[in-house]
């Protein structure tokens, strides 16, 4: 997944669901901090085991928490100017789950020791019955609730270079650095081809999943997933999607490759 090999979904332009969404919700209750936060993360350049988890930093974001029309700041918009410089295009990435009444940046000076510089972090406060509850982004590497975090990579169409050529998909490789336990799902949307006769050649889009990752305990492996795709699919071109299925890992997505049978159409 090389930088410009997929096309990310843009908050300043006409975006018929977030966009909309956003601007449908209660302006009053949108909260904006920005800045640079420390986070926890076992992808910790450790190969041999380690139950460290390395301090890495969210660097030059944005970050707008929005109500989506359910009357609470329950979405927060991420505007990463970093990633936004590297592609040369704007980068965004809505964030769920989160229900923010109000930002609390800490750590912008010295400790209370006046020995060194406070870590920076991102908390939040969210109203409850029983008072304010206060909490903090990244302080835990597996702290996710048990739940997948609904990201979403996707390829551009892939041709293999050949896009005047069938292929027919036999399996799919995915590159990538994680601990154990990350459980990675895909769907492959193949291109429709339209011969002489006007009539369409269409295979439905295919649904599956990798085998969890492995490895060391707290450690960073990189390592290949490998997919079949039973049965195979024929198109000229295919657009591929990732998610995260479930389980507590941390990861990061490096590379997709195809293995497949470049023929000749025929007529």
């Amino acid at each position: 997944l090389s930088p410009w090999s997929f096309q990310c979904e843009h908050i300043g332009r006409t975006i018929p669901l977030t966009e909309g969404r956003a601007a449908q919700g209660d302006q009053g209750l949108v909260r904006v901090c920005a800045g640079s936060f420390s986070f926890n993360s076992f992808l910790n350049e450790s190969y041999f085991g380690s139950s460290i988890a390395a301090n890495e930093m969210l660097s030059s974001c944005a970050f707008f928490a929005m109500d989506m029309g359910r009357g609470v700041a329950d979405t927060v918009l991420v505007y990463d100017d970093d990633a936004t410089q590297y592609i040369g295009d704007y980068a965004w990435a809505p964030w769920t789950g989160w229900k923010v009444d109000a930002w609390i940046p800490f750590g912008a000076g010295q400790n209370a020791a006046q020995t060194a510089q406070d870590i920076p972090l991102l908390c939040w406060a969210t109203g409850t019955p029983y008072g304010p509850q206060i909490s903090a982004y990244g302080t835990n590497p597996t702290a996710d609730s048990g739940l997948p975090i609904p990201f979403l990579a996707q390829t551009g169409w892939l041709t293999i270079g050949q896009g005047t050529q069938s292929k027919e998909l036999h399996r799919l490789f995915l590159e990538m650095e994680a601990s154990p336990g990350a459980y990675v799902t895909y769907t492959i949307s193949p291109s429709s081809t339209v011969n002489q006769s006007g009539t369409p050649v269409t295979y439905n889009p295919s649904s599956g999943s990798f085998a969890a990752t492995g490895g060391v305990t707290g450690a960073e492996s990189h390592q290949t997933l490998i997919a079949a795709i039973q049965p195979f699919l024929r198109a000229d071109a295919y657009l591929i999607g990732f998610a995260e299925g479930s389980g507590v890992a941390s990861l990061e997505l490096v590379s997709a490759l195809l293995d497949a049978v470049v023929e000749p159409y025929k007529p």
